[in-house]
């Protein structure tokens, strides 16, 4: 993986490092780069509270 944004509707610190955390936790933490972005947002789509985007590189 080469980049990583998570967006998380809040503007509440412990609730974005809640979401950070779990997101490293989780299956694909391993992968994760050591620089990502965590962003917080006014509004995601309806009934969502986090969205993750990842870009991986691919060998050739």
């Amino acid at each position: 993986m080469v980049r990583s944004v998570v967006y998380v509707r809040s503007d509440d610190s412990d609730v974005l490092a809640g979401a950070w955390r779990r997101l490293h936790g989780s299956v694909v933490g391993p992968a994760l780069p050591s620089v990502g972005m965590l962003l917080g947002m006014e509004q995601l789509g309806p009934g969502q509270l986090v969205e993750v985007d990842l870009t991986v590189a691919l060998p050739d």
